[in-house]
Formats: C-alpha cells, sequence, structure tokens
C-alpha cells in the first residue's frame, strides 16, 4: 500500500480517570473505585473477593460473608490493606474473575483444613498476602485451587483425575503463567520484599508440582528457594528466631518442606542446607499428660526439635563415628532419649471416647508417628552402626501397625477400590533368592490403578524407614506389601517407588544372609539416596553397602546403583 494512500492514525484516546471514592469504606478508596456503600460489607468488595474494611465514619464492620475469599483472610493490620499497614499499588493489584474466586477459595480452604500452628500462619498470612501483589504467587494459588477441584477429597487425601480435565487445563494454564512471573521476577530482585515474594511463589509452586506429580520439578523449585534464602541476610536470620514475624513464619515453613523432602530423596554429598544457628533445646518432660492437647503441643516441639538437629547435621550423617565432633553425639544421645521418654508418656494416655470410629490419625496412637520417626532417623544415622536398628523393633512394629490402620480406614471410602484390591495377592508363592521365605513382591500389572494425594505425611515415609531399616523379615516384607498395595503419593513421598527402593535394598542384602536368616553389619544396605528424573517416572537409586575387605579383613562400603520405573 502506498504512504499516500494510508490511513492516518486517529487521535489517542485518554484512560479515563477514575475518581477516588470519597466516602466509599477504606479498600475502595485504595483501589480507587466507586464504593456501593453497602453495610456492613460493600458489594464491590464481597463480589471481587477483596476484604471491605468498613468506612472512615464508623466503626470497623463485622467479617464478611462465610464463603468469600475475605472469610480466609485474618483481621489484623498486618494483612488488611489498610493505608496504615499495606498499601499496595494499583498497577499490581489482581481482581479475580468468577472462575478464578472460585479456585481461589478452593486453595484457601483445602490449606487452612489441612495444616495448623505455623503452617496455617503462613498460608493465612504470609502466603495470601504476598498474592496481593505477586503476579506468580497469586496465579500459583489458582493453579492449586484449580487442580484441587480436578480431585475428589477423602480425608484429607485427593484422589487424582486418571483423565485430565477442565479444571486441570485451568491449572496447569495458571501454572505456566506462574512460572512465567517467576522467571521475570528472579532477575529483578531488588529489596527483601521482592525477595521474599520470589521464595514464597517457589513454595507454592513446587506443591503445585508435587501435587500434580512432577516432583523433579518441585525439587527445583525447593532447590531455588533454598539458594535465594541463603543469600538473604533477613530471612536467614528469621530461620533462627522462635517469634511470629513473616519472615520467620516463611523460614520455618520452608525448613519443614526441606526436611521432608530430605527423608523422601536422602542426603547427597553436595546438597547444601539452611544453617542453623540455635542449638536444639532439651525439655523437662511432664510426669504426666493430662490432656489430648497437651499431648498434641509436647510431640509437636519436641519432635520438632529432633528433626531441626537431624536437617541441621545432615553433613554427619554419611560419617564414620570417628570424624563426628563429640558434642554432635552427646546432643544426638540426648534427643534420642527425650524422644524415647516422650513415647512412653504418650503411650500412658487413654483414647477419650473409646469405641468412637474416627481416622487413625486423628487417635492419640498418631501422636507418637513424628516423635518415633525422629528417633528412628537419629538413633540409625550419625556413624551408628546399621546393626543399632535391631534394637528399635518395637519402633518398626508401630509404624508398620499405624500405617496399616490409615490405609485400611481410608480404603473404606472407595469400595470400587477395594474390590480392585480384592483380587490382589500380597505374597506370592515363592522366593527365588531364599525358596523357604515367602516372597514380598506384589504384581505391578494388578495394581488399584486410582492414585491418592496428601500433602501432609502418613503412611509412605515411615514404611519407607522400615523397608529400609528393619531387618525382620516378617515386619519388612509387610512394609514393602503396603507400600505396593495401592500407589499413594504424600510429599515427595512416592509408594510405588518407595516400594521398589525397599524390595531392591532387601535384595541386595539377602544375597549377604546367614544360615539362619540374619543379615550382618558387614552385608546392611544404607545410606539411599534418589535422582528423579525430568521426564515420566523414573529415577535412579543409589545407597551404601558394607562389604569385608579380603585384605585389611575390616567391614568397608562400596556404591550400589539401580534405575527404576513406576
Amino acid at each position: 500500500m502506498d504512504k499516500n494512500t494510508q490511513q492516518r492514525p486517529g487521535p489517542a484516546r485518554k484512560r479515563a480517570s477514575t475518581p477516588r471514592s470519597k466516602t466509599g469504606c477504606t479498600t475502595c478508596k485504595i483501589r480507587r473505585l466507586k464504593c456501593g456503600e453497602e453495610r456492613p460489607s460493600c458489594q464491590r468488595c464481597v463480589r471481587s473477593g477483596w476484604q471491605c474494611d468498613g468506612y472512615d465514619h464508623v466503626a470497623p464492620t463485622s467479617p464478611s460473608p462465610e464463603g468469600t475469599i475475605a472469610s480466609l483472610l485474618p483481621r489484623n493490620s498486618s494483612i488488611s490493606p489498610t493505608p496504615n499497614s499495606l498499601v499496595i499499588e494499583p498497577s499490581v493489584l489482581h481482581p479475580l474473575n468468577e472462575q478464578e474466586q472460585q479456585y481461589f477459595r478452593n486453595c484457601g480452604e483445602e490449606v487452612t483444613g489441612q495444616l495448623q500452628g505455623e503452617d496455617m500462619l503462613f498460608w493465612r498470612g504470609v502466603a495470601l498476602q504476598e498474592s496481593l501483589g505477586s503476579f506468580s504467587v497469586h496465579h500459583g494459588l489458582i493453579a492449586i485451587g484449580a487442580l484441587k477441584q480436578s480431585t475428589v477429597m477423602r480425608t484429607g487425601r485427593y484422589q487424582m483425575d486418571a483423565v485430565p480435565g477442565t479444571h486441570r487445563e485451568f491449572a496447569l494454564q495458571h501454572y505456566h503463567t506462574a512460572i512465567q512471573s517467576l522467571r521475570e521476577s528472579m532477575t529483578n530482585m531488588r529489596d527483601e520484599k521482592e525477595v521474599r515474594s520470589t521464595v514464597v511463589a517457589c513454595m507454592i509452586l513446587a506443591i503445585f508440582d508435587d501435587f500434580i506429580g512432577h516432583r523433579a520439578f518441585a525439587l527445583q523449585h525447593m532447590r531455588c528457594a533454598r539458594d535465594i534464602l541463603l543469600n538473604s541476610n533477613s530471612l536467614l536470620s528469621a530461620s533462627n528466631a522462635l517469634g511470629g514475624s513473616d519472615d520467620a513464619k516463611l523460614a520455618n515453613m520452608f525448613l519443614r518442606l526441606d526436611v521432608q523432602a530430605m527423608c523422601a530423596i536422602g542426603v547427597s554429598e553436595y546438597q547444601t542446607m539452611i544453617p542453623l544457628q540455635t542449638l536444639p533445646q532439651i525439655f523437662a518432660l511432664p510426669t504426666r499428660i493430662s490432656s489430648f492437647e497437651e499431648a498434641q503441643n509436647l510431640s509437636t516441639v519436641v519432635a520438632w526439635e529432633g528433626w531441626r538437629f537431624f536437617y541441621h547435621n545432615a553433613t554427619y550423617q554419611l560419617l564414620p563415628r570417628h570424624q563426628i565432633p563429640q558434642n554432635i553425639l552427646d546432643l544426638r544421645d540426648n534427643l534420642v532419649k527425650q524422644l524415647y521418654d516422650l513415647c512412653l508418656l504418650l503411650a500412658d494416655l487413654k483414647e477419650c471416647e473409646p469405641g468412637t470410629i474416627r481416622h487413625p490419625l486423628a487417635c492419640i496412637k498418631a501422636l507418637s508417628l513424628h516423635p518415633v520417626l525422629a528417633l528412628v532417623r537419629l538413633a540409625s544415622t550419625f556413624g551408628a552402626p546399621e546393626t543399632a536398628c535391631d534394637a528399635l523393633l518395637d519402633q518398626f512394629t508401630y509404624l508398620v501397625s499405624l500405617s496399616k490402620e490409615i490405609i485400611q480406614f481410608e480404603a473404606l471410602e472407595n469400595p470400587e477400590l477395594m474390590e480392585q484390591s480384592s483380587s490382589w495377592t500380597p505374597f506370592p508363592q515363592q522366593n527365588e533368592l531364599h525358596p523357604s521365605l515367602p516372597m514380598p513382591y506384589p504384581d505391578l500389572t494388578r495394581i488399584p490403578v486410582a492414585e491418592t494425594y496428601s500433602a501432609e505425611l502418613r503412611t509412605v515415609s515411615p514404611l519407607l524407614l522400615v523397608a529400609t531399616k528393619c531387618r525382620n523379615a516378617t515386619l519388612r516384607r509387610e512394609a514393602i506389601a503396603l507400600l505396593l498395595s495401592s500407589h499413594r503419593r504424600e510429599w515427595m513421598c512416592d509408594s510405588l517407588l518407595s516400594g521398589q527402593i525397599g524390595q531392591w535394598m532387601m535384595s541386595l542384602e539377602e544375597e549377604g544372609m546367614d544360615a539362619t536368616g540374619y543379615i550382618p553389619e558387614h552385608a546392611r544396605a544404607w545410606g539411599e539416596a534418589v535422582e528423579l528424573e525430568i521426564q515420566g517416572r523414573k529415577a535412579k537409586v543409589r545407597c551404601r553397602q558394607n562389604f569385608k575387605s579380603r585384605v585389611t579383613g575390616k567391614t568397608e562400603w562400596r556404591w550400589r546403583e539401580k534405575h527404576i520405573c513406576w
């Protein structure tokens, strides 16, 4: 087209200026929107999912109606966008359409329904607050809510859809948008506020990836968050704080996720940890526990001290005893004793309402789960011989018993799954290595196809610990059979992968089994670590296995490796 024949562009249109509301609610004034001035909460705030902070000439209004996003936000100055606390520029606000509002609400209901204590404070405070000004956090939370909508809820866990639907597609769209925004923010972290938003986004995307089954990507997000924390002075110091600041909530939430991930994939020589400056506290335990709430709080606090010590000193876990500082060994011994004494106290408690049918995790028996897990981890590492696990038979029995109760209870919710499982035989006829022992390997082609996910630790991590550390043949085989009986995913843990890891390590050790069925120290495997592939369900598993040197006659170790698909 000739230049002379081209139409000249018209004058640029100016965007209409929206006057600041003078008599409307505080939230609409900050957002520069016209307020309907309804009482007690204006309809614009209610429809768009914002918390209506009331009017200048009246007292603060009552909480917004049940079921809105505003009902998820605590009414305090650190969350509400009031002029004196948090003023967000209009250019970075994220108004939600009706569909996004539904998914955002689903995400809030999911986390507030499952988490307690500081974890819930992180979601209700830090995460939701950061979603007001961070595109990646905003879209990440919507993605989690949409993904949750594609599943069937079953007592704190989700049955995943075998066929992707519209909810899942919507979740992936917002996930990819969050990823793009995260990449941009990582190149432009100018202050601690932007650093914090980026760390929150990494954690939320890690949770989404773990939820949908992409654990390798979830680990990448966790690694990215860890690197940012290591380079942030304020957040790094907050990880050692005991206060309730937002930075402390964020750092402690990351530590809890990172500890569970480390238990699931193992410790490698090149793994970095968040340094913890505070020493673990050795509490004076009471002689008697009077209530369920007291037992729950005590169990949480004491177990967390054990996990913090386990995480902070992870680099010592792979060293021989003579290379570990004596003060570390003394602290480990004191924590093990404290955890053992706590378990004895909890064992004396009686159910408040005996005979009542409830989820096993809601019973008093489950209060010992985390203390027992921490006890076994600490007692079997830091230079301890593998034969030290032989003294933990009571703890292994407890873990298998509780896990079995949980699996059986949750199976009752899905009769179709039980019908699929009824024809499955966990113990085939013969063990090729030792014909006198039953074969623990189930037929993987007959495993129920239903896949479930839970963000909390339930059965997979405890059963994996038994499958790799317990050398009692019957108990170990039962743990492996439970892992392979159904496809359960929990934070960074997969039951099918864990079951195959247990099978492999048991087969390695049984090569050195003596005539009585006992596995001596020089034949035991330990220090397993998992390297997940990005594409597909594939992993490379490595472990150390002891052997007796023919030259020196001493027990040494060598690497063993296996590639696993599930």
